[in-house]
């Protein structure tokens, strides 16, 4: 999704550093609504989604 809308900030040339790129990815899911994290102050990338959350996030990016 993130690569698909094109974050203005995304390095399209690939040179972004891993940590930075997820970064990124984050902030742009949440700014567009897409997730808000597990809670108010975090999220869990290293969590596995469920198909439920998977579901959440494509109907979020979409609407």
């Amino acid at each position: 999704m993130y690569s698909y809308y094109k974050y203005e900030h995304y390095d399209e040339n690939g040179g972004e550093e891993n940590a930075i790129a997820s970064d990124n990815a984050m902030l742009w899911a949440l700014e567009n609504g897409v997730t808000s994290g597990t809670d108010a102050t975090h999220f869990g990338p290293n969590q596995t989604c469920t198909r439920g959350q998977v579901v959440t996030f494509l109907y979020n990016t979409l609407s």
